[in-house]
């Protein structure tokens, strides 16, 4: 393990509860920003060594504890940090443009930017970003697929023109004509088979793009269903578990009243959804009900 001395780390790490951004500028200038993807500069170990130094200074923080400091730091320079706006909440937001484009839209009634809305922003971004990815993976699937059957279809043609051909001329170019029709179906069958892959999380996060600013409100309501739809699958839960836990002391009209919420609770989202989706298909000429 390399070793060293890191006294900017150390004196930002006891004032880190007045200056978050304070450790994290320290560990940059003192171990460096993290490698490309796939490459070794060593910032690994050095924080390994710094976390150590500090636990002999009587501060215990843990390696991956310092990386996200220097990380939030590299991706947030000095000029681009938003006064009154926490370390958490940029922490929450991957990088400075979308920070600036999510406080820009967001509606009154939602401010301040908090931690737990900030990253169901996110969360909403990066589903959208990968449906996206997947209906350009649905696509391209598509275009492959079609591409194969016509360089199958050609190679066919091709093998047959070559077994018709009445001069050695004739047949090589039918050969050469079957050999290209070949590579490009195989080509096509790669394609389909790369495009079946579900994207990543690192693929979506590298294709994330921060919305227009006009999108924003849409995106913070979408955050609050979403909460709300995580809170009610909670209560859903813990009523389950009572009704096992007590099933036999509570009367049926109790579990019926149960019931009949879970059930008009489903009506609602779905009377909801489709609501919005009429909005928004109608001015397209065709109308696509959820649930159906």
């Amino acid at each position: 393990m390399l070793t060293g001395k890191y006294p900017r780390t150390l004196a930002a790490a006891r004032a880190m509860e007045k200056d978050q951004w304070g450790l994290g500028d320290a560990l940059l200038e003192e171990i460096g920003a993290p490698g490309e993807i796939g490459h070794n500069n060593d910032t690994g170990q050095l924080l390994t060594a710094a976390s150590a130094y500090l636990r002999e200074n009587g501060l215990d923080y843990a390696e991956n504890t310092l990386r996200s400091f220097r990380d939030v730091s590299q991706l947030y320079p000095v000029a681009r940090r938003r006064a009154g706006v926490p370390w958490s909440v940029h922490r929450a937001v991957p990088g400075p443009d979308m920070l600036d484009r999510i406080i820009a839209g967001l509606p009154a009634s939602e401010k301040p930017l908090t931690v737990a809305k900030a990253e169901r922003m996110v969360g909403v971004i990066f589903d959208q970003t990968k449906r996206r990815l997947e209906a350009e993976r649905a696509d391209a699937r598509e275009e492959a697929e079609t591409a194969e059957l016509a360089a199958r279809k050609r190679e066919q043609d091709a093998a047959r023109a070559a077994g018709a051909a009445n001069s050695d001329t004739a047949r090589r170019a039918a050969e050469r004509e079957q050999a290209a029709a070949r590579a490009a179906a195989e080509a096509a069958r790669r394609r389909k088979i790369a495009n079946q892959q579900v994207p990543s999380r690192k693929e979506v996060q590298d294709a994330v793009v921060p919305p227009p600013e006009m999108d924003i409100p849409a995106i913070a309501l979408a955050s609050v269903l979403i909460a709300n739809a995580d809170r009610a699958t909670i209560l859903a839960t813990e009523t389950m578990r009572i009704i096992e836990l007590r099933g036999d002391e509570l009367s049926q009209t109790s579990v019926d009243a149960f019931v009949e919420a879970s059930l008009q609770a489903h009506e609602k989202w779905l009377e909801t959804a489709n609501e919005v989706r009429r909005n928004r298909t109608q001015k397209r000429g065709h109308l696509a009900v959820v649930g159906e």
